[in-house]
């Protein structure tokens, strides 16, 4: 589960950047299970078609 919540002030590149080596890192086979899990979303959505063309 993912919560969004509106940010008190927008990041700076250069914070962005600061805090990128502070991510966690995922594991090989958590990085293989988001990608099944990716394949399987799309897989479902179908084609996207847009309502402008």
């Amino acid at each position: 589960m993912v919560k969004l919540s509106p940010v008190s002030r927008p990041k700076t590149g250069r914070e962005l950047a600061a805090l990128w080596p502070k991510c966690p890192i995922l594991s090989p086979d958590e990085v293989a299970s988001f990608k099944r899990d990716m394949a399987d979303s799309r897989s479902r959505l179908g084609p996207l078609v847009s309502k402008w063309e």
